[in-house]
């Protein structure tokens, strides 16, 4: 398993930081969730269609990747004219990534309108998944919605992958929000969306009814969610996809500086994958 971070978590630092200090901390990849407090790509001077190429030079010469390009693109927009926009921006971002020689894009499934039957929205989403896996396989590029918004059910998730069925369409795993939001074990995410999943978020959180989520962020290991029992299930899989550091600092400002949280992390994932390993081989 190959580790990332989002840039959601570095929200101040310029391109030429995020390089040099990913290369630091010992990533192998950077997720682009933004870039200079611009979070759409598109109008970010390094993503131009212009400078691109150049872009993706850098990253290569400090021996970095681009895992992930993540868009705010939503499939649940019933007006016709800001569908067509959310479309076009998803496509935008597929042009992207394909030029950075990136594999995956990321959209959102989105809220789901009131009124809405799920079976409706299932056919919305799968449509749209479908229309933009079209696109994407002629770039090379992977179209993934994550178990995020009203898709943090995975049943449901699952249902609009199916409905899509395309072979350029799956699911980045926030391993989170299924937990947290909906409830639901790691062995029932697992189960509903492991075969689709190609990436994986990483997160953790504290219960804390005081703040507007009712729950609150912390450093990977000092939370709820059983990363332990995650890395576990995606090693007995064989899962050799990226797995992604979100630390939000640009949602929560008061969140550690990413120059703590970043090598924190690094030494706190490897080491669970060292315990887990160790586990292995004394059994």
């Amino acid at each position: 398993m190959k580790l990332s971070f989002s840039t959601l978590g570095c929200p101040n630092w310029s391109l030429e930081e995020i390089v040099r200090r990913a290369g630091q901390y010992g990533y192998e990849g950077v997720a682009f969730r933004g870039l200079g407090g611009e979070l759409d790509l598109t109008k970010a001077p390094e993503f131009l269609s212009t400078m691109r190429a150049n872009t993706r030079r850098r990253l290569k010469e400090a021996g970095l990747a681009t895992s992930m390009v993540m868009t705010s693109a939503a499939m649940m927009i019933a007006d016709p004219e800001r569908l067509k926009a959310t479309l076009q921006l998803a496509q935008s971002h597929i042009d992207i990534a394909a030029d950075l020689e990136c594999p995956y894009i990321r959209v959102f499934g989105g809220q789901i309108p009131q009124g809405v039957s799920h079976a409706a929205a299932v056919r919305w989403a799968g449509d749209r998944l479908l229309r933009l896996g079209d696109y994407a396989r002629q770039r090379g590029v992977k179209v993934l919605i994550e178990s995020h918004d009203d898709w943090v059910v995975t049943s449901l998730l699952r249902r609009a992958v199916e409905a899509a069925d395309h072979p350029s369409v799956g699911v980045l795993w926030d391993v989170h929000h299924p937990v947290r939001i909906a409830g639901e074990s790691l062995a029932q995410s697992w189960t509903n969306i492991g075969p689709w999943v190609r990436c994986v978020d990483i997160k953790d959180s504290i219960t804390d009814f005081e703040s507007k989520l009712g729950y609150r962020y912390v450093q990977i290991g000092d939370g709820e969610i059983p990363w332990k029992g995650a890395l576990q299930i995606l090693k007995a899989a064989r899962f050799d996809g990226w797995l992604t550091f979100e630390w939000e600092k640009l949602w929560h400002p008061t969140l550690a500086d990413p120059s703590v949280a970043f090598p924190e992390f690094i030494a706190r994932i490897r080491a669970l994958e060292d315990e887990i390993g160790s586990a292995s081989i004394n059994r």
